[in-house]
């Protein structure tokens, strides 16, 4: 009796399929968590806020307490009053910007 060898050949197996499948999941879900990390990292760090309501200009009101102005130091500058140069007192000097 004649007995004839019959080869199978595979192009791909079980496992093969199942390799790829495994990578093409690894490789988007990387993507995804890649995605979600730099969601995370914009809305810690980069303060994004909502837009305000209409009408509304500000979110919060913040007092840093009360500055008061220095001392008036004249400048020096005299004034022309009728071609003649005027001396102003810190007061008046003061005033005159009023």
């Amino acid at each position: 009796m004649n007995s004839l060898i019959y080869t199978y050949t595979y192009t791909s197996t079980y496992m093969d399929v199942h390799m790829y499948a495994y990578l093409f999941i690894s490789i988007v879900l990387s993507i995804y968590i890649y995605k979600y990390m730099i969601y995370i990292y914009i809305h810690i760090h980069c303060h994004v806020q909502e837009p305000l309501e209409a009408g509304k200009k500000w979110r919060f009101l913040e007092h840093n307490g009360v500055i008061f102005p220095p001392k008036y130091e004249p400048h020096g500058v005299k004034m022309l009053y009728e071609d003649e140069e005027v001396d102003l007192t810190p007061e008046q000097v003061f005033f005159s910007f009023f």
